[in-house]
């Protein structure tokens, strides 16, 4: 019961205060949100994940251990979405909703803070975090974009369109 209290009061309590804040200022000020998404798909995910990865001390054994869980994970997650899928009956544009809405999680925004909260700044649960996020984002911004506009589009012009975007810079 104590460490159930303590990761609700240390980790979750602090993450629920953040969203009751975005909230509030929203209904204060009424944010433009598609100037904050942009901010922070070109600003703050490229520069946290720099960063961290700067500050990250990880051997090969531990990113090769990263990556095969990932990989076992992603396998995992999209075989359920796939059997959820064939189960719901959802047709081309919701099957890749729904795929995606479980395949891809916000591993920078809720994932960093909520390490950093549970793990007490510890360096190797962070790298651990900063590998993930790295994995996971490179999958969103490859896969995932290829998916959603493969809906409509055609699988080169989805790539095309990947290229444009700031993270891919890392990578290409």
């Amino acid at each position: 019961m104590q460490a159930f209290l303590t990761i609700s009061i240390g980790v979750i309590l602090p993450i629920f205060i953040l969203i009751f804040s975005g909230v509030l200022l929203q209904k204060k000020f009424t944010l433009d949100l598609y100037t904050l998404a942009k901010i922070n798909i070109y600003y703050f995910v490229p520069g946290i994940t720099f960063v961290k990865l700067y500050e990250a001390n990880f051997t090969i054994d531990l990113l090769l251990d990263v990556l095969l869980f990932f990989t076992i994970f992603m396998v995992l997650l999209f075989i359920l979405a796939e059997m959820m899928n064939r189960i719901l009956h959802h047709k081309k544009g919701m099957r890749t909703a729904f795929s995606n809405s479980i395949l891809f999680y916000n591993s920078v925004n809720y994932g960093v803070p909520v390490n950093d909260l549970a793990f007490v700044h510890d360096p190797y649960a962070m790298t651990i975090q900063i590998l993930i996020l790295v994995l996971q984002n490179v999958l969103t911004f490859s896969f995932r974009i290829i998916s959603v506009q493969s809906v409509k589009k055609s699988a080169v012009k989805a790539l095309l369109g990947i290229l444009r975007l700031p993270f891919s810079m890392l990578f290409f």
